[in-house]
């Protein structure tokens, strides 16, 4: 992996990121936020892809991540208000109830010429306790609503109106950096990369795959599949000396079946 990328200018992006040990650079996405999907979890995701797409474009070499987070409460979609009553309108939604917060993360993996693309979203509810209007201005007045999704900010002056939280907390504040650093582990460990795996078929004469012996291919990370005598075998490449040791066991075991069943037919 030559570099991570974070598509996105947020400040709290990259503290998370960096808290999480995670070294990256910083390329701020232009990707116009055209939304197609209806679904809070789905646009969240669509907006996290187009904003990794825009910068991984430019990109070789790197792996991208993207993120976008909204609020949904009553069947209505929380962007960033663009003015102070449009935050005062979405706090008087929030206060004194519960409403959902998603966070979409796009991954877009770019090595020599080739491309990975991992998305998924997280939700977390927040519950606030009830709140006056002369709250809600004080609260206005920090400066603090005016560029986060649904005009607050868990970790600024608006955590003492937070009862209680129902998920993970660094998701409220702008990503899930816990389940995003588990994805980026599976991008290490299995390269940038899903090898595509290589399909041998053995003919096995009289005798089909048992359920044991399937037991014993899963365990060995080889899939079987019992079809009209035929087991298919999928293994990924670099796992060549393991199939040859499979392959050596499969046939003895086989041979001594074959030589009993003739020694037992003669007597």
């Amino acid at each position: 992996m030559k570099q991570i990328v974070l598509a996105s200018a947020s400040p709290r992006r990259r503290e998370l990121l960096a808290q999480a040990g995670i070294v990256f650079t910083v390329k701020a996405s232009d990707a116009e936020e055209v939304v197609t999907e209806n679904a809070p979890d789905k646009i969240v995701k669509e907006l996290a892809f187009l904003k990794a797409k825009a910068v991984a474009e430019r990109e070789e070499d790197a792996l991208v991540i993207g993120a976008d987070t909204i609020v949904a409460a009553e069947g209505n979609i929380l962007g960033k208000p663009h003015s102070r009553e449009e935050a005062f309108s979405m706090l008087s939604m929030l206060q004194g109830k519960t409403h959902q917060v998603y966070t979409g993360v796009a991954l877009i993996a770019k090595e020599a010429g080739k491309e990975r693309l991992e998305v998924f979203a997280e939700k977390t509810d927040v519950t606030f306790y009830p709140m006056t209007e002369k709250e809600i201005q004080e609260y206005i007045d920090t400066g603090e609503s005016m560029d986060k999704a649904g005009a607050y900010g868990i970790q600024g002056r608006a955590a003492v109106y937070i009862q209680k939280i129902c998920g993970d907390y660094n998701n409220v504040v702008g990503l899930p950096v816990a389940k995003l650093y588990q994805k980026l582990k599976e991008f290490t460990r299995r390269g940038f990369y899903k090898k595509e795996p290589i399909f041998l078929k053995i003919r096995m004469l009289y005798f089909p795959c048992t359920e044991n012996y399937a037991g014993i291919c899963l365990e060995k990370q080889i899939l079987a599949d019992r079809k009209g005598g035929i087991l298919c075998v999928s293994y990924f490449l670099g796992q060549r000396a393991m199939m040859r040791s499979f392959l050596r066991s499969f046939w003895r075991k086989r041979i001594i079946m074959i030589w009993r069943f003739i020694l037992s037919s003669l007597t």
